[in-house]
């Protein structure tokens, strides 16, 4: 998620809130917790995006993301 997101950042999450697009969220992947911003929008699922799309590992390999997968949205950030 660089360079909205740097490793060694903390991030404040909601659980059980609604999400926008444009919203960071942290998902769960493949047996895997992923930080991404949803992009796109859909009755049951979302598809989701890094902000650097030539590192990112993101929807374009997941597909799309249902929202049981949702752990909860990033609402606050402290640099590490």
């Amino acid at each position: 998620m660089e360079p909205t997101l740097s490793q060694g950042d903390y991030v404040l999450v909601r659980f059980n809130t609604r999400i926008s697009v444009g919203d960071i969220v942290v998902v769960m992947v493949e047996d895997n917790v992923v930080i991404k911003r949803v992009s796109k929008m859909r009755s049951e699922y979302f598809w989701i995006l890094g902000d650097n799309d030539s590192q990112s590992t993101d929807s374009r390999k997941y597909g799309w993301i249902k929202f049981n997968q949702l752990i909860g949205k990033v609402v606050w950030k402290i640099t590490g």
